[in-house]
């Protein structure tokens, strides 16, 4: 994403950790017991923080030879978060980027906007444009829905889906 040169980069990298704070899975790890089940281990990020990376880049090339590494980041769950954010930034400060890399076990294209939308709330909030931090309190985090997910999935309606998509693909 790229930012406004007006953006504060510190109040920025605080509503960033103020929103993985916010969302459990952005700050857990994910472990298998000794019968081979995932499980999310929620971890505390002033024991563990997050690093925010920072790279000054002089051009747009050497910003995309930056970019391309960090996409392809193979995550290493049981270790480290499923997120990694970089901030790309300039001299001029007319070409600063945010870079969000976030493994699937966490995120999907619907939290894309969830997750932006914390982010400009806790900005918005920390430089006073909102007077008010206007989020609501998340009644489920992650874990919740998995669970009921694995209920919902019974092994009829799984057997139903793996049949369809093995048909489909």
């Amino acid at each position: 994403y790229k930012l406004s040169s007006s953006v504060e980069i510190g109040l920025l990298k605080q509503a960033i950790q103020e929103t993985i704070n916010r969302h459990e899975i952005l700050h857990s790890l994910i472990k298998t017991d000794r019968d081979g089940l995932g499980y999310q281990e929620v971890c505390d990020l002033g024991k563990f923080p997050l690093e925010i990376n920072e790279a000054l880049v002089g051009s747009w090339q050497e910003s995309v030879e930056l970019i391309k590494a960090k996409v392809n980041y193979v995550f290493k769950l049981d270790r480290e978060y499923p997120i990694r954010v970089s901030l790309l930034l300039s001299e001029t400060r007319n070409n600063q980027y945010l870079l969000v890399v976030v493994h699937h076990i966490a995120f999907d294209g619907w939290s894309t906007d969830v997750f932006l939308s914390d982010i400009q709330a806790y900005y918005d909030y920390s430089v006073g444009i909102s007077k008010n931090l206007d989020l609501l309190e998340l009644s489920i985090q992650y874990k919740d829905f998995a669970i009921w997910q694995r209920g919902y999935l019974s092994w009829d309606r799984l057997e139903h889906q793996l049949s369809y998509w093995r048909n489909k693909l």
